[in-house]
């Protein structure tokens, strides 16, 4: 994580946020990807309910774009 994000602290409190986010996502990530998230200096005040809900968005959209190339 960049130190574009913050200090120490809100990089780590930004990297258990993601972590948590991840946790509860889990169920709905498939088991064959391979995932990479990068956080932005806004991750830094967003909340949990936030991250999660722009995490679900970038998800739909990755699903979206791996049926139309399964098909």
């Amino acid at each position: 994580m960049s130190r574009k994000v913050g200090t120490a602290v809100t990089r780590n409190a930004v990297r258990r946020r993601l972590r948590e986010v991840f946790r509860m996502s889990t169920p709905e990530i498939p088991g064959d990807l391979d995932l990479v998230v990068s956080a932005r200096p806004a991750a830094a005040e967003a909340s949990l309910e936030e991250l999660r809900a722009e995490f679900g968005k970038a998800l739909g959209k990755f699903a979206g774009t791996a049926e139309r190339r399964t098909d």
